[in-house]
Order: structure tokens, then C-alpha cells, then sequence
């Protein structure tokens, strides 16, 4: 009788132990379930390991207007899967804007011509500009691959968020959100929810003002004029008011999210 009672003790516990260890394992895969139903189509799971699910979530391609801001984009956030936030979006924010609302500055390279505009009856200097968006993209470039194996990670997207911004008053139309305008000031735009903010505004203070550690930037920022595109411009009355107001500018980006096999530059 005590040997029937042992055995079906015995029994009982494995029964138990099965019926709670399958259920250990299958609750997990039942919310993971649940999350994908509840997210959009073109973000999934993707399987690390035997029983680990990571969502990677990346911007749209088509996000981006040029091969450039998408190159930049690739090698530096889905290369390093820097998908955590805010520095996510505050750096995509930033590439996005300087790619929408660009400007120009003058090439030493170039002379003034006074020229006569028929077509609106104005005299204005013709010159020739580069691409400010052009010159901070090349910098970011070339000072990402300076600091990449040099630096931990917080202070490499530290340096790059300060790289985008502390050319941020080449901007002529920033001027309509500070009259007193300096990179420092238009950076706290971009910088609102970045929590490491202060850190930033200190690395671009420290770039302007030339100290050892962080001139390369200007280095790399004047190097970079003698591979960028030379445009002819003409500096009239007309060419101003086609400058942007900023005063209203939000940096916000509607995310439309990938995984990174999708994403290719070619």
C-alpha cells in the first residue's frame, strides 16, 4: 500500500512539474504574440539565439530625400543599432532638417562679380557657395570614423549631436528664431528632451573655441571645403525670401519603422 502512495506521489509531482514548466515556457511566446498583433506591419521580431526576440526598429528609407542623409543614417545608427531614445530621434531630427532646409556660404576660393538681374529689374553679387548641409554631412563623416574605436559609446553620439550642430548659424534663417544668434542657443532646439544635453552644449562651446581636444572638428570642417561641390549664386533681394522661418520648427518625425536588412545604399 505504501509503495502504491509513493508512486502515486511520485506521478503527481511529475505531472505538476510538467504542467507548470510548459507553462513557464509558453507564456512568454503567448505576449510576444500579442505584441506583434499590436504593432505596424513593418515592425517585427527577429529571432537572436534560440529563444530571444529583439525588435529593431529603423526609419524608412524613403525617409530620407538623398543617398547622403540614408548613407549617414545606415553606417551610424543601423550599424550600431543606437535605436535607443531620445538619441534616436534627436539625431535623425537633426539629419532631417539640415537635409530639408539647407543654405549656402560663400567659397574663398571665388571672386564677387556685380551682375545686373533683368528679370527683376536688381543688382546683386554673383559668387560662388557651398552647401552648408554638404559640409557638415562630409564632417560627420569623416569625424565618426576619427572617433569611433577612440571613444565609449555615450560620448561618440555625444560628439556627433555636437559635429550636426555647432555650424548650426551658417543657417541664415535661424536668425528668425534668435535675433542674437550663436550655435549654442539654436542647438537647445534640437536638444529639448536629450538628456545629455549640457554635455553636448559644452563639447560645442569646447569646438568653437578651438581647444585641443575637440579642434579636429574644425580641422575635418575645412578640410572638407576643398572636396565639396562649388554652385554659383547670386545674392539678391529675391534669393532672401526664399529662406524658411524656423520660429514654429518642431523636431518630430513620424515614425515609420523597418528592420535593418531592409536597409541599402547604393
Amino acid at each position: 500500500m505504501e509503495i502504491y502512495f509513493i508512486l502515486l506521489l511520485v506521478l503527481f509531482i511529475v505531472i505538476k512539474f510538467t504542467f507548470f514548466r510548459h507553462k513557464i515556457v509558453s507564456e512568454p511566446e503567448i505576449i510576444e504574440e500579442k505584441e506583434i498583433l499590436r504593432i505596424p506591419k513593418r515592425e517585427y521580431f527577429i529571432n537572436v539565439g534560440s529563444y530571444c526576440k529583439v525588435r529593431y526598429n529603423y526609419y524608412l528609407p524613403s525617409s530620407f530625400g538623398n543617398n547622403q542623409t540614408k548613407k549617414l543614417y545606415t553606417n551610424i545608427i543601423v550599424s550600431n543599432t543606437w535605436i535607443e531614445e531620445p538619441f534616436h530621434t534627436v539625431f535623425t531630427s537633426i539629419l532631417k532638417f539640415l537635409e530639408e532646409n539647407d543654405d549656402c556660404i560663400k567659397s574663398e576660393s571665388t571672386s564677387t562679380i556685380k551682375i545686373k538681374i533683368a528679370r527683376i529689374n536688381e543688382s546683386a553679387n554673383a559668387y560662388k557657395v557651398y552647401s552648408v548641409k554638404e559640409l557638415i554631412f562630409m564632417t560627420l563623416d569623416e569625424v565618426y570614423r576619427q572617433i569611433r574605436t577612440e571613444y565609449n559609446t555615450k560620448n561618440i553620439q555625444i560628439i556627433l549631436l555636437a559635429t550636426l550642430l555647432f555650424k548650426i548659424n551658417l543657417l541664415r534663417s535661424m536668425s528668425s528664431v534668435y535675433n542674437n544668434i550663436n550655435d549654442i542657443n539654436c542647438a537647445d532646439i534640437f536638444l529639448d528632451k536629450f538628456e545629455n544635453s549640457k554635455k553636448v552644449l559644452y563639447v560645442i562651446k569646447q569646438i568653437k573655441q578651438e581647444t585641443e581636444q575637440f579642434n579636429f572638428v574644425n580641422i575635418i570642417f575645412q578640410n572638407s571645403k576643398k572636396f565639396a561641390t562649388e554652385f554659383p549664386y547670386e545674392d539678391s533681394h529675391e534669393s532672401q525670401k526664399n529662406l524658411l522661418a524656423l520660429s514654429n520648427y518642431v523636431p518630430n518625425i513620424k515614425k515609420n519603422l523597418i528592420n535593418s536588412d531592409e536597409f541599402f545604399v547604393s
